[in-house]
């Protein structure tokens, strides 16, 4: 089994909430001011930006829903994307922007393939954002 060393304070939060459903709370308010990595099929544009035309990675739960791979260090989705055959650029992005960007019917598989994770229903993820005051914003056509 391999360990987790965690790569910044989002991930030693995420391991204490494993370990202990007080710090939770804790960990979901970090999670909203952190930065995430998330893994696209296509590259970024040259100054940076998302191209309106790339996917992220979403992959089929166990739980019989679909899920936006969320990564909670940027490394990680990269790391993931050497293993994938369509899903090899990584981005980087404020937590709070890509729950904006996340559409209803999408779930959140934080660091899918890890010990270290879980993952949140559609309803979860809706929860979360009335929680913190999340707008959805249309996907860009």
């Amino acid at each position: 089994m391999s360990t987790f060393t965690p790569a910044n304070p989002l991930e030693e939060a995420l391991l204490g909430a494993q370990q202990d459903e007080a710090s939770q709370n804790a960990f979901i308010a970090l999670l909203m001011d952190s930065e995430v990595g998330v893994l696209l099929d296509k590259p970024l544009l040259a100054d940076g930006a998302w191209d309106p035309e790339a996917a992220p990675m979403v992959l089929e739960r166990p739980g019989g829903f679909p899920a936006l791979a969320v990564f909670t260090a940027p490394e990680r989705a990269i790391a993931a994307g050497i293993h994938s055959n369509t899903y090899q650029y990584g981005k980087a992005l404020p937590f709070r922007q890509l729950l904006r960007g996340a559409q209803p019917a999408l779930g959140l598989a934080l660091n899918p393939g890890s010990l270290v994770g879980f993952d949140m229903k559609p309803e979860d993820v809706a929860e979360l954002k009335r929680a913190f005051g999340v707008e959805t914003v249309a996907a860009p056509q």
